[in-house]
């Protein structure tokens, strides 16, 4: 589910951990958390969706909407006005925050054969999956014993 359409209240701490309430497949909300750091990196003053840590190079982190906003620090060592929308990277699974990345593995795992043959088909070698660098080709291609495995 869509993280601006499910979510409410959400902060971020100085560490890289967002919080807040998602909400639930039966419509309720829970309290949900997620660390961004395996995630989120710098780059040169900006904000890096394959990269790490990002937090440790940040000042003023803050979220504004479902919109990531700080300080990031560049190759100068001076801070720069940065921000990322965290629903590129985000979804609400059932009362938790999940890197959408996750959700593709989960369904590359669990969707009958001919549907991953749809995504196949459809995206070829094009598309990317936000917060993730892989197409759903190679995604498909390294789950191929747990696939085979599972039909």
């Amino acid at each position: 589910m869509a993280l601006a359409y499910n979510s409410r209240n959400l902060t971020i701490t100085s560490g890289g951990r967002l919080s807040g309430q998602a909400k639930r497949d039966d419509g309720s909300w829970a309290d949900a958390s997620i660390d961004l750091h395996p995630k989120l990196g710098n780059e040169n003053g900006r904000v890096d969706i394959n990269g790490r840590n990002f937090a440790t190079s940040a000042q003023e982190i803050r979220v504004q909407g479902t919109t990531l906003v700080a300080k990031l620090k560049d190759r100068n060592r001076n801070f720069v006005d940065a921000s990322h929308d965290l629903a590129v990277l985000l979804m609400v699974m059932n009362g938790k925050f999940v890197f959408l990345s996750q959700c593709v593995y989960y369904l590359i795992l669990h969707a009958p054969i001919n549907f991953l043959q749809l995504l196949v088909d459809e995206n070829a070698n094009t598309s990317r999956m936000a917060g993730g660098d892989f197409t759903v080709r190679s995604c498909l291609r390294r789950h191929r014993l747990k696939l085979m495995h599972t039909l």
